[in-house]
């Protein structure tokens, strides 16, 4: 995506680097109902919802169903657990033309009106809601939330007449951020807040998930909440990160905190007891996590220092922006495998980095597949990755501008174009050929 948000926000006067927490405003904004191409770049956080055959436990008070085999979902949103059922306006209706929604929180779907549906894409198995504001309780407090909601049956959008509950799909997507700019020392901040995980609340740091990645090396799967930040004057995609439990800016580290009851963005500067990680390039941005994963630090533009509070590190990610020899401009992105690292920062010690260069390409057979060399699936699986000398994966490499670059570019020309790749026999004989496909 190439648009960009200008921030509404609120300036704050010329703050400096200071011992004293600093406290930042926040302003809610709410996307427009109607974006054309000149709309600005908006971060939607999605969430799929599990889909229940029957009506979760709890005292629930529901309004007249048509449907004979209606469809619940129950998920939190700020302190309240919110039921939505699918329906139907009319019993014969083929799929579902109604969706009721819990959007006080208090159990009774009476007292709401059916979320209003679109009418711009008319097509049986799909359905989406026209934006949708209401007001949810988060840590006791009231406050503005924005979402939309989509179900769909790709199998019905294709032409199957019977619906398939299992390959619906039932969608929140957030229709809201916060957002400031502020000047610290001598820059000026652009911050966008987003609820990725689409529960009402945008200070969810980033956090592992318990059952690990499916392979060792593979990056971490997480969740959490999303923040934008750049010293330019517009936020873009590229200037995402997950939400933290530190951030460094302009070489000071802060501990963070979001505040949507108060509207505020703290930071509490973090000055003694320090060490010093060095990094063996100058990543655009640099994040750090502890082995226990209980704290997650984002360095913005941090040079080839850092400096960190005493623990254990291993280098979660970082993003890069290069050049080609032409002039063209790149960005790289890269996350951790349980194969990245890790180090040990000491009190006013230093210790290295490993990471970026060089880059190694690299094709797997997956455990599960291993089975195809002794006969028994009929397809086998190959993935491709290009890993970094700390064992990290690269997750994005994207050409920016520039039209002089001598990479041969994917038919999009944001990519370079997919890898192609030969398996042959042991006697050397081409039995498959072609090439890899991104994501």
């Amino acid at each position: 995506m190439t648009g960009t948000l200008f921030l509404l926000g609120l300036m704050t006067g010329g703050l400096a680097p200071t011992t004293q927490t600093i406290e930042v405003p926040l302003t809610y904004v709410r996307y427009p109902d109607v974006e054309d191409s000149e709309s600005p770049y908006s971060s939607r956080g999605e969430l799929e919802m599990e889909i229940l055959l029957e009506l979760p436990d709890g005292k629930w008070k529901l309004p007249k169903l048509l449907s004979e085999q209606p469809l619940y979902a129950l998920t939190p949103m700020g302190d309240t657990d919110h039921l939505f059922v699918l329906d139907r306006v009319k019993a014969g209706d083929p799929f579902f033309s109604r969706i009721y929604f819990d959007a006080n929180g208090n159990g009774d779907l009476t007292d709401d009106a059916p979320i209003p549906l679109s009418d711009e894409l008319v097509i049986t198995g799909f359905i989406q809601s026209l934006p949708l504001d209401i007001t949810l309780t988060v840590d006791g407090e009231e406050v503005p939330y924005g979402l939309k909601v989509a179900a769909f049956s790709e199998e019905m959008m294709e032409g199957e007449e019977e619906l398939d509950t299992d390959e619906l799909v039932f969608r929140l997507t957030g229709n809201c951020a916060y957002s400031t700019r502020f000047e610290l020392g001598k820059h000026t901040y652009s911050v966008l807040l987003s609820d990725d995980d689409v529960n009402g609340k945008f200070g969810d740091q980033l956090a592992y998930d318990a059952a690990g990645p499916i392979a060792d090396d593979r990056a971490f799967v997480t969740s959490g909440d999303l923040i934008f930040l750049t010293s330019g004057d517009r936020i873009a995609e590229f200037d995402q990160s997950p939400l933290g439990s530190k951030i460094s800016l302009g070489g000071q580290i802060y501990s963070l905190e979001v505040d949507t009851k108060k509207s505020q963005l703290r930071l509490r500067p973090i000055v003694t007891d320090l060490g010093t990680v060095d990094l063996p390039i100058a990543p655009e941005r640099l994040f750090l996590a502890t082995a226990d994963g209980g704290e997650y630090l984002i360095f913005h533009q941090p040079g080839k220092k850092v400096q960190v509070p005493p623990g254990e590190y291993r280098v979660a990610g970082y993003q890069l922006y290069r050049k080609d020899p032409q002039g063209d401009l790149w960005f790289l992105s890269a996350a951790a495998t349980p194969e990245s690292p890790f180090i040990t920062v000491g009190k006013g010690a230093s210790t290295k980095a490993l990471f970026g260069e060089p880059f190694m390409p690299r094709a797997t057979v997956p455990e599960a597949t291993e089975a195809f060399a002794r006969g028994k699936p009929e397809r086998l699986e190959v993935e491709f990755a290009i890993a970094g000398s700390g064992h990290e994966i690269v997750t994005d490499l994207r050409h920016v501008s520039g039209n002089k670059t001598a990479m041969t570019l994917d038919r999009t020309g944001e990519f370079p174009t997919e890898p192609v790749f030969r398996i042959a026999s042991t006697k050397g004989k081409v039995v498959a050929q072609g090439a890899f496909e991104y994501g």
